[in-house]
């Protein structure tokens, strides 16, 4: 299962995100991190082995 992750910059430092699977509903959110690189962490790190690149 491949998770779609889509970031949203809200302002300077503050980014949303939320993790989605190919029937589109939301299964994970966060709201206020600080940087890109910390919403794909926080993802990778909820989501598990749910998370797991293609191979």
């Amino acid at each position: 299962m491949q998770p779609k992750i889509e970031i949203r910059k809200i302002r300077e430092r503050y980014f949303n995100y939320g993790v989605s699977f190919a029937h589109g509903d939301e299964l994970y959110a966060r709201q206020g991190l600080r940087s890109m690189a910390e919403c794909l962490h926080d993802a990778a790190t909820a989501r598990g082995r749910n998370f797991l690149p293609a191979g």
